[in-house]
């Protein structure tokens, strides 16, 4: 078992000591990685929503109010159904 980074700190080791010896990936990559995966989740979202709304009938002057963008932003977002995210590789 390793011992936790604040241990080791508390011990006196610097952080260019600590960090070559923590287990991968680190903290903040996992912390990135979530955020871009929220990112591209948030955005597969707002396609989908917007699309079930404009099928409903909302005017995309509508939506655009309800998402707080403009009217283009919503075009935008309907045009976009079958744009491929990029595919990121870990």
């Amino acid at each position: 078992m390793l011992t936790p980074p604040r241990a080791l700190r508390h011990l006196g080791f610097s952080y260019a000591e600590i960090v070559p010896l923590a287990e991968q990936p680190l903290t903040v990559e996992l912390v990135g990685q979530t955020i871009t995966d929220l990112h591209d989740a948030s955005g597969r979202l707002r396609r989908a929503e917007a699309r079930v709304l404009h099928s409903q009938g909302v005017t995309m002057e509508r939506i655009a109010t309800l998402f707080g963008v403009t009217r283009q932003r919503v075009s935008s977002l309907l045009r976009d159904r079958d744009r491929p995210l990029p595919v990121r590789v870990r």
